[in-house]
């Protein structure tokens, strides 16, 4: 649960300020801002902020950009909302395991009962794919399962 409340309990955004003059002191001209980011996305998205304040400064070259990064502290109703959306998104993600899983599980019983070759089955590509790819999904949905617990506790 620490984890959980250092990941949600800030967000973090950017903005870029065009002046009107070659130094930060005159008025803004142009604003751009974003933010609600987690720390992981605001650092991904860097590549961005650089990219459109580089635009600007090509733009308007006698004129100041600046860029400020943010930092918030989200309140607790907001850290909550957080949670849940991602408690629901997981659940989601589970269903959607489950039922890949029951389909696929469903199509390797026909391919079973349908089998008449002459050597054993367990000795098909075939089958050996069906049953990685059973294990694989299954781990999938252990993996995503105890996520969900992480954020129930």
């Amino acid at each position: 649960m620490e984890n959980l409340q250092t990941t949600y309990s800030k967000q973090y955004g950017m903005v870029i300020k065009l002046y009107d003059s070659p130094f930060p002191n005159g008025t803004v001209i142009q604003l751009l801002s974003w933010g609600g980011f987690t720390f992981e996305q605001f650092m991904r998205w860097q590549w961005y902020f650089r990219y459109r304040e580089a635009l600007l400064q090509v733009a308007y070259p006698k004129n100041s950009v600046e860029r400020i990064q943010t930092v918030e502290e989200l309140s607790e109703k907001n850290k909550q909302n957080l949670i849940k959306a991602k408690q629901t998104s997981l659940k989601a993600k589970i269903t959607k395991y489950k039922n890949r899983y029951k389909s696929f599980l469903q199509e390797f019983e026909n391919y079973k009962s349908n089998y008449s070759g002459l050597f054993p089955i367990e000795q098909e590509a075939n089958y050996l794919m069906y049953t990685n790819s059973l294990s694989l999904a299954e781990s999938k949905i252990e993996k995503a399962e105890k996520e969900l617990q992480e954020f129930t506790i």
